[in-house]
């Protein structure tokens, strides 16, 4: 989840019933409902993230041919999902856009592209959805791109441009950014992204620190520490107690991913793999430091146990659950997976426990 409002008293509450729920040394006995999310007509849907009122957003396919040949060709645009039903974000002009976040106001941000040139990379800019208007946010003097990927409760939201430039790969340079008031500005030094940011301002993302690693800012300034390890990684999200989740160690040349989870201070510890598995992303984490992601299939980690979601579905659901991308403080969570083998996105519940 990318940012909530934190109540102690629900907070303690919910905690009791998680640690009941998923003790450490044994299977946890929360089982869930499932609802597939849909689609706005294309048969594909990719679920990004979740807010405590249980409304998820991502992007789908519409059913439409994309007006130019491009890589994915398919119409697609972001969506939100509420109560049962999908409902269509639109573009900025593009044939493609995506929500990528949600806050607890249920503002929703992401990226579009602005027309359907060959060039739509280019032409692509971060969004913010607002009393049923998307907003383009622009991007820094210079740079060719944007992308929003995080929002908090008091609006402010982080993401990444393209600065223009590019490395000895020739991929574009990035650089994290963030907007506050309306305005744009760089969050760190290229290259860096950011993905997160919760109600204090605190940002995750990744930065250079002898490699691309995980990375946490507060109050604009990088934190040393643990945290930035060596070597590649991603810090994906970040929880109002300052807890961050991603992964470190993939390198894009075959080296294992590890998931990983820090404590408020940015001390981290890998968190451990389903059997049989070399790589795992950590990929989101609620107030009550649950977190969720993949491991070879969706899995969920609390108190650093690990349990596969497959395992906690009814009997004969006929549905595969390949990652988890959100988890709010209810222990509600999105992802994707298959159903009787089609791409689908999904909603889990927890079943309440009986008395």
């Amino acid at each position: 989840m990318k940012s909530s409002r934190f109540n102690s008293g629900l907070g303690l509450a919910l905690l009791t019933f998680v640690l009941c729920s998923y003790p450490a040394s044994a299977a946890p006995t929360t089982h869930y409902t499932i609802s597939s999310l849909g689609s706005l007509g294309g048969g594909y849907t990719v679920a990004s993230a979740i807010n405590d009122a249980g409304v998820v957003v991502g992007y789908s396919w519409t059913g439409s041919k994309t007006r130019h040949q491009t890589s994915y060709g398919h119409v697609t645009h972001a969506f939100f999902w509420q109560t049962g039903k999908i409902h269509d974000l639109g573009t900025l002009g593009g044939d493609f856009s995506a929500a990528r976040a949600i806050n607890n106001r249920g503002e929703i941000v992401g990226f579009s592209e602005m027309d359907v040139s060959w060039t739509a990379y280019r032409h692509r800019r971060a969004f913010l959805y607002a009393q049923g208007k998307m907003h383009n946010l622009g991007m820094l003097p210079r740079s060719v791109w944007s992308e929003a990927a995080g929002i908090n409760v008091q609006g402010k939201i982080v993401g990444t441009a393209g600065t223009g430039f590019r490395d000895a790969m020739g991929v574009t340079i990035q650089q994290a950014v963030i907007w506050s008031g309306g305005k744009i500005r760089a969050l760190d030094n290229p290259p860096s992204e950011a993905y997160a940011i919760n109600r204090y301002g605190q940002v995750a993302g990744k930065a250079v620190n002898d490699g691309f690693s995980p990375a946490k800012w507060s109050a604009s300034r990088r934190q040393s520490g643990a945290l930035l390890t060596d070597g590649w990684g991603y810090a994906l999200a970040i929880n109002a107690p300052g807890q961050v989740c991603g992964e470190d160690g993939g390198d894009g040349f075959g080296k294992p991913r590890q998931p990983f989870l820090s404590d408020s201070t940015g001390s981290s510890a890998d968190l451990p793999l389903l059997p049989g598995q070399a790589n795992g992303t950590a990929k989101a984490l609620n107030n009550l430091g649950v977190a969720v992601g993949v491991s070879g299939a969706a899995c969920i980690w609390n108190e650093r146990a690990i349990t596969d979601l497959n395992t906690l579905l009814p009997p004969g659901s006929d549905w595969k659950l390949q990652e988890a991308t959100g988890i709010n403080d209810r222990g509600q969570i999105c992802g994707n997976g298959t159903y009787r083998g089609n791409d689908c996105a999904f909603l889990l519940t927890p079943i309440p426990e009986k008395p």
